[in-house]
């Protein structure tokens, strides 16, 4: 029996029921815990399919059946106040919503600003669990379709789609876990617990005293609304003894003089063509985003700190200013607008045809070439800049070098045909390579100080929070559990969480993960899961805020603290409309996992990929 996931049964309501759940769990070797039924099962097989289907329809426990109301996905925002989002900003009428509970759909997408959301809006959905803030499970569809629900995960929220801001009550607040959190994934300005503990005005203060430049940042779903630079006058903004997270009210009493300060208030196109043109205001940005997406929002304004030298750091996230005044200012209502018009068009897309729409993936994962002695010889020895395998470039000192070879394979819209066409791209290259005595490495650092990255692009998917997220649980996280120790060497500098970069075709790649080229399995694993996530993206959990162990667990390299969450992933993704198309490529790197096993980033990729001289191996 292999164990990939469970099904809990509880509150069984009468002896007939029970009777037949002793006789499915009879013929599935499920064990009782804790007065509750547990199947540990084999997702691809069919009676366990049947038995989750049979479950779900029961509607008791914890199987829960939704139906969607047949009306279009729309976008609201909360802050004590039920609003349409879609930048007519009006307040919706709440006498009769808060009677039948329908005002807010299952498809429709939420802004928490302030307070908690009440549960009388939640449109008669259940409540799963009470583990963290906004880790439900959505519908497929927003089309009247029937889906099952599983709690694997818990909820503040159900059905609907959660972007939190700073001022929402059950965002995160806690300054110490902030503090851990931004140091692993390296965000913080030093890691001096000390100065971090000192109000947001001394930070700011003391940041530009020392040489470094300030910028505020307003964020919404990974995207820059506007940006301002701070000054020493506008530190002034932040006040109130002893506190650390304030609010940015005053800082319109602080303008920049325009004159002196093109950033003195950035937003709209004039911040598109700025970000085209400024490599600095870029890097400002980016820092934005991670400092946002790090803390489980999707709403925030973060203070950013730029050196001379390119490096960035963040001092804090706090509510946007642009909301004090009780109305948001014109670049937020355009954004808002833009997401709204986004949203409904991507979430009243009939299901059948969001699994039908074609995505590509595609990839460029890394490898070095080893002497005997363990010296790197440089790539471009072999290989151009350009081409199927390319050599890419390391900046070591002030110079730039090549030591690092590429294999740029074509997309394909399967795990096989990506994995054929690296394979091919491999073959092409060890016929360029005359020195038969190297050695192919990959992983996550064969050599010290080298991180070798296996980005995957995603192209045919829109690129979300959500789904950036997904990809964090479902994908890296399994991956983490089966990659050498000198897998935290490699983070958070490389392969942070949320890591992502948007390519000028229309698609991202996601950047968090390793050089898979390690381990074939897992390579095909990590192909079919992102694209299982790609599809079935509204059907999945969504948890906005990876729970501090978990997260700990991962830049730090803890296999086993990992692996204590494997049996809850596979539970999730075992359910997935999906599941069946990607099963017998994700099964193999789930059951590895299990069993405590890992990518030997000393081998030849070349004998693991049947390549050249290993080809008949």
């Amino acid at each position: 029996m292999i164990w990939m996931g469970k099904i809990s049964i509880t509150d069984l309501a009468t002896t007939e029921i029970t009777t037949t759940w002793i006789r499915i769990c009879w013929m599935m070797k499920c064990k009782p815990s804790g007065g509750r039924f547990t199947i540990r099962y084999a997702p691809h097989a069919a009676i366990t399919r049947a038995a989750a289907l049979f479950l779900f329809f029961l509607g008791g426990g914890e199987g829960r059946m939704s139906v969607n109301a047949v009306r279009p996905a729309k976008v609201w925002m909360w802050d004590g106040t039920l609003r349409d989002a879609d930048g007519s900003w009006q307040p919706k009428s709440l006498k009769g919503s808060m009677k039948t509970a329908t005002a807010i759909g299952a498809c429709d997408a939420v802004i928490v600003a302030g307070g908690e959301l009440p549960r009388q809006l939640w449109g008669g959905m259940d409540v799963i669990g009470n583990e963290g803030a906004n880790s439900a499970m959505d519908p497929v569809g927003c089309s009247g379709t029937v889906v099952a629900r599983s709690s694997a995960n818990a909820a503040s929220s159900a059905g609907f789609w959660t972007l939190l801001a700073p001022g929402a009550s059950i965002a995160l607040r806690d300054m110490d876990d902030i503090y851990r959190r931004w140091k692993r994934a390296g965000l913080l300005l030093n890691n001096d617990s000390g100065a971090w503990n000192r109000t947001l005005r001394e930070k700011i203060d003391e940041t530009i005293q020392e040489g470094w430049r300030v910028y505020a940042v307003s964020i919404f779903h990974l995207d820059p609304v506007a940006v301002r630079r701070l000054n020493r006058s506008s530190a002034a903004a932040f006040h109130g003894k002893g506190s650390r997270l304030e609010s940015l009210t005053a800082m319109q009493q602080y303008p920049l003089p325009k004159d002196d300060d093109r950033y003195s208030y950035v937003s709209g196109p004039q911040l598109t063509l700025l970000l085209a043109s400024d490599s600095y205001l870029r890097r400002v940005v980016r820092m934005a985003v991670r400092a946002v997406y790090s803390l489980g929002l999707d709403v925030g304004e973060a203070i950013i700190a730029l050196h001379g030298s390119g490096r960035t750091a963040a001092l804090s996230v706090v509510q946007p200013v642009d909301w004090e005044s009780g109305e948001p200012s014109v670049a937020w209502k355009a954004a808002f607008s833009m997401f709204h018009t986004w949203y409904k068009a991507e979430r009243n897309i009939n299901e059948r045809e969001l699994r039908n729409t074609s995505i590509l993936i595609g990839a460029d994962p890394e490898f070095v070439l080893l002497r005997d002695d363990g010296r790197i010889v440089p790539a471009n020895r072999y290989f151009d800049l350009g081409g199927g395998t390319g050599a890419d470039a390391l900046v070591v000192g002030r110079r730039i070098e090549y030591p690092i070879g590429e294999v740029r394979p074509d997309p394909a819209s399967s795990p096989e045909g990506l994995a054929a066409n690296v394979r091919r791209q491999l073959i092409r290259a060890t016929s360029r390579v005359s020195d038969h005595s190297l050695r192919w490495a990959a992983g996550a650092m064969p050599v010290a100080g080298v991180a070798l990255g296996g980005h995957i692009h995603v192209s045919g998917a829109a690129l979300t929070s959500r789904l950036l997220r997904q990809l964090d649980r479902y994908v890296a996280m399994p991956v983490a559990m089966v990659e050498s120790d000198n897998g935290r060497g490699r983070r958070p500098r490389y392969g942070a969480l949320g890591d992502y970069r948007q390519q000028p075709h229309g698609g991202f790649e996601y950047r968090t993960l390793p050089s898979w080229l390690a381990s074939p399995l897992t390579a095909k694993a990590a192909f079919a899961l992102t694209l299982l996530c790609a599809k079935d993206t509204w059907a999945l959990p969504v948890r906005p805020l990876m729970p501090e162990r978990e997260e700990a667990a991962f830049y730090e390299g803890d296999r086993t603290e990992l692996r204590g969450s494997l049996d809850a992933i596979a539970g999730e993704l075992a359910g997935l409309p999906s599941y069946g198309e990607y099963a017998r490529w994700i099964e193999p790197l789930f059951e590895a996992a299990h069993r405590g096993a890992v990518w030997d980033e000393s081998a030849d990729i070349r004998r693991k990929w049947r390549v050249g001289s290993f080809s008949r191996a």
